[in-house]
């Protein structure tokens, strides 16, 4: 890992000194802010840990809002339920505080953070590096709005429930070097959705593919921007000149047309495809998939349909989720039992992921994401 710099807001020199002890020096700078005035560079998002004991707590989260600050509050664990509430509860929903930390002080904890805030900061330079496309892209047709649902915030908590479908996910950060990313997003027109995963074995890629696919999109044709299978021929085509030899790439991108519910997907790896047909206690994969893709592959990239139905589900997962499955039968024994209770089903594959662990405070060895999207009974096309 990276080095990187915290900020610790406290007036507690033992809890610092606790907090410097926790932290390897290796791979953190920890510096000390007693007081609002202390200068502290706000070039790059930063880890910034706040004591909750603070009595000027409120005053320093408002003045943190305006900084590249991801705000981890410390609590401590036997009191924090009391401690959130009033208005440091009211602090958490207004945004002010981006994650909890609990003391005792667990070093695997905020190395988690500090993975999660490094990935933050890469996406940060893609956006960064792509200012200069918003004039080119606010003139295109509107299909090119693709690009906008690939330059959303990094596995955001929620996606935006669209009319008709169901959408739930789960993502777990692993310790394995790269990282996953997954999108479902709505088209300007409403006609169209996107359905986005991809899983890289590099950082490097990682970063890289947001960005990848956001210049791609203004050199692409309305006929390819419709062919999953154009955008992903593309994509590789650019990104395996600056490959390594090790790194791999898998990635998965679908449309679905909310006029026909035909599904078009195309995929290169190991993201896997499930389809669960409504009435019936089934599941099937609808994708094959290889190994991840690298600098020296070849090969055809082609396009696959589906044609959904009211009731029916679409099950996304990376290489992290299948891999917590001794066979593909148990898995997909998972995937019927809970055919009726998405949240069931993320528990479970959530369990199954850290069952496997040492402790609680462990992270699985690579990432893991599953992306679920039900298609409700009533759900009805779209007028023509």
């Amino acid at each position: 890992m990276t080095k990187q710099k915290i900020y610790f807001y406290s007036f507690d020199k033992q809890l610092f000194e606790q907090m410097r002890g926790t932290i390897p020096g290796e791979v953190a700078d920890l510096v000390w802010v007693q007081s609002e005035q202390q200068e502290w560079c706000a070039k790059q998002r930063h880890l910034t840990i706040v004591d909750g004991k603070r009595n000027d707590l409120r005053a320093r989260l408002e003045e943190l809002s305006h900084k590249k600050a991801y705000v981890v509050l410390l609590l401590n664990e036997d009191i924090a339920e009391t401690q959130l509430e009033g208005d440091l509860g009211a602090s958490l929903e207004n945004g002010l505080v981006d994650d909890i930390l609990l003391t005792p002080i667990r070093t695997v904890e905020v190395l988690s953070k500090m993975k999660h805030v490094a990935h933050l900061a890469r996406v940060d330079d893609v956006n960064l590096a792509n200012e200069q496309l918003k004039f080119v892209i606010g003139e295109m047709e509107a299909d090119l709005l693709l690009a906008r649902g690939i330059q959303k915030h990094l596995i955001p908590e929620k996606f935006k429930q669209v009319p008709g479908f169901q959408v739930n996910h789960k993502y777990l950060s692993g310790f394995k070097a790269g990282g996953d990313y997954l999108d479902f997003f709505e088209f300007e027109d409403s006609t169209y959705l996107g359905v986005l995963m991809s899983d890289s074995t590099g950082y490097g890629l990682s970063s890289s593919f947001m960005s990848l696919m956001f210049r791609l999109a203004t050199r692409l044709t309305r006929d390819e921007i419709r062919s999953p299978s154009a955008i992903l021929e593309k994509m590789f085509e650019e990104v395996r000149h600056g490959m390594k030899p090790k790194e791999g790439l898998s990635v998965f991108y679908g449309i679905l047309n909310r006029k026909t519910f035909d599904f078009t997907f195309a995929s290169i790896g190991n993201v896997r495809l499930y389809l669960g047909r409504d009435g019936k206690n089934t599941i099937e994969q609808k994708n094959r998939v290889n190994d991840p893709v690298r600098a020296d592959s070849s090969g055809k990239i082609n396009d696959a349909h589906l044609e959904l139905r009211p009731g029916d589900r679409l099950v996304l997962m990376s290489d992290g989720f299948h891999g917590c499955y001794s066979d593909e039968a148990s898995l997909t024994s998972s995937l019927t039992k809970h055919a009726q209770d998405p949240l069931a089903l993320i528990n479970e594959f959530t369990y199954r992921i850290k069952s496997k662990l040492e402790s609680e405070d462990d992270l699985p060895e690579q990432d893991c994401s599953l992306l679920l999207v039900d298609v409700e009974k009533r759900a009805m096309r779209l007028a023509k």
